[in-house]
C-alpha cells in the first residue's frame, strides 16, 4: 500500500513500505552527503583502479 500526502491539494510526501532494510541502511540512502561520497568512490575506483583482497589483507595484517 503507497500513502500519498497532499497539502491544499498539492503532493507533500509519499510513504512506501519498505523490506528488508533496517533505519540505518534507509537513513544512509536518503543522505546526499552519503550518496555523494559513493558516487566520488566510485569515480575515482574508475580512474585510479583499486587494490584486490590480498593487498587488502596484507595492509591490515600490517596494522596488527
Amino acid at each position: 500500500m503507497v500513502i500519498i500526502l497532499t497539502v491544499d491539494g498539492e503532493l507533500a510526501a509519499v510513504l512506501v513500505p519498505i523490506r528488508d532494510a533496517d533505519m540505518e541502511t534507509v537513513s544512509l540512502s536518503l543522505n546526499p552527503n552519503f550518496i555523494a561520497m559513493l558516487q566520488e568512490s566510485r569515480a575515482r575506483l574508475k580512474t585510479e583502479g583499486g587494490i584486490s583482497l590480498e593487498q587488502l589483507k596484507q595492509e591490515l595484517s600490517e596494522l596488527l
